[in-house]
């Protein structure tokens, strides 16, 4: 009994968890009100997300992952939902941040344009905390859904840092964001 209990609260610790090690670097992520963490990290839109990039050789898009956390609002949703992992920094050692960023919107454009999907994309550097971020910002207008992508990335202790939110209205977008912003790193 001991032991389901031991086992039951170092889970609640782990999926209650705020504080994530990036090698030497603490983060400090709080989620938004009402969100909840996810076990299965949306496992069925990254593996289609994949699959459309997989033959692209341009950029090393799978390079070696570890995903820090997948966050929903909604237990089946693909929407309002915010996922984070780090990633080697091989592309940003290899172009630059700004060279980096640049194929990346490129190729998201690419990607949507052979998907015959309108999108409006934009790119910003920002700061949170004091570290240089990059925010993707891609407006979706799929036929059955308009959506924003966001996708923030950032290099951290030699890592490249991702957080990446899908969602699909104004008061989730605002939450997000802010959820985002706040983070903290020491």
């Amino acid at each position: 009994m001991n032991k389901l209990f031991l086992l039951l609260l170092f889970s609640n610790l782990i999926f209650a968890q705020k504080i994530y090690k990036i090698e030497t670097i603490s983060w400090s992520y709080e989620k938004p009100k009402n969100y909840f963490y996810k076990t299965d990290n949306f496992s069925k839109i990254v593996k289609t997300g994949e699959k459309l990039l997989e033959d692209d050789k341009r950029l090393n898009l799978n390079p070696e992952e570890d995903i820090l956390f997948s966050i929903a609002k909604e237990k089946d949703s693909n929407f309002n939902i915010i996922m984070s992992s780090y990633l080697s920094n091989k592309n940003i050692k290899t172009y630059g941040m700004d060279e980096y960023i640049n194929k990346l919107v490129k190729l998201v454009k690419e990607k949507y344009k052979d998907l015959e999907t309108p999108i409006n994309i934009t790119k910003e550097k920002i700061q949170i905390d004091g570290k240089v971020f990059y925010v993707i910002k891609n407006i979706v207008s799929n036929p059955k859904k308009k959506y924003t992508t966001c996708m923030y990335i950032g290099e951290i202790a030699n890592k490249e840092l991702q957080i990446t939110s899908v969602i699909d209205n104004i008061i989730d977008e605002k939450l997000i964001t802010e959820s985002i912003l706040n983070s903290k790193f020491k």
